[in-house]
């Protein structure tokens, strides 16, 4: 049966002011709930895709260690202490398996100047796929990390992440404000970075 939508919205209220908050003890206690109650709910996966608590990427965690190669260039290496001090959006891409590189490429442009920093990981497809897609009209003018030709997934491992596309965003502290597979609503995403740039501003 499927929950009622009042208390669908009540507990997924709850979640979201708990998690802005930070209030671990509490997301902790209603995300439980929330599974429990209504396991077999479509509104159950949408829960636990947007606070999978028990991964690597779980929002209100610090962001995992990493230093990877860029893709532009075999001699530098793009690492999570570079993004200290700036709010990070982390994405996950293959080519073709992408529908919101317009929504990055506005928002790199409206709060680049601001501290916002994107790092794209192409965990799919060959580097000369990827190459292709950027010189079609995406050249994605931010840090790309370089790929092997199979899904990557020393990259996947580190952040688990299991497909593309995928989204993280970091603030200033290095710590995890959201992830999502869905970008689940590209409004909902961009009001979240545009508050965590001018947060302290």
């Amino acid at each position: 049966a499927q929950p009622p939508s009042d208390k669908v919205e009540f507990l997924s209220s709850l979640l979201a002011n708990y998690m802005e908050d930070r209030d671990s003890l509490h997301v902790r206690e209603y995300y439980a709930r929330f599974l429990s109650d209504y396991a077999d709910s479509p509104a159950a996966f949408t829960i636990k895709m947007m606070y999978n608590l028990d991964s690597k990427n779980a929002v209100g965690k610090r962001c995992p260690s990493f230093s990877f190669r860029t893709m532009d260039d075999s001699t530098q290496f793009i690492t999570d202490a570079a993004l200290h001090g700036k709010v990070a959006i982390l994405h996950f891409w293959a080519p073709e398996l992408d529908h919101y590189i317009n929504s990055l490429e506005g928002m790199y442009a409206q709060y680049r100047k601001d501290g916002l920093e994107i790092v794209s990981f192409c965990i799919g497809g060959t580097a000369s796929q990827a190459a292709e897609y950027r010189k079609r009209g995406h050249p994605m003018k931010w840090k790309n990390a370089r790929i092997r030709n199979t899904w990557d997934h020393d990259v996947m491992d580190v952040f688990d992440v299991a497909g593309a596309p995928y989204i993280i965003l970091i603030d200033r502290d290095g710590i995890i404000l959201q992830s999502s597979a869905t970008f689940y609503l590209q409004e909902m995403f961009a009001l979240e970075v545009r508050a965590a740039v001018l947060k302290g501003k």
